[in-house]
């Protein structure tokens, strides 16, 4: 399971307390404790990805 994966099926704040208190990957230290802030640290990290759909 990816990050994405795991993310969008668990939802960002399970996915955050994840790496914040689980993971032992001190490379991926992620910071936030509100949604607001979770979103905030995806997208000035870059870790975060864009989909487009196109419906016909």
């Amino acid at each position: 399971m990816g990050l994405c994966d795991f993310a969008g099926a668990l939802g960002i704040e399970h996915w955050f307390e994840y790496f914040q208190h689980v993971a032992a990957f001190p490379q991926m230290a992620v910071n936030g404790s509100e949604v607001n802030e979770m979103i905030d640290f995806i997208n000035r990290s870059g870790i975060g990805v864009t989909l487009r759909v196109r419906l016909s």
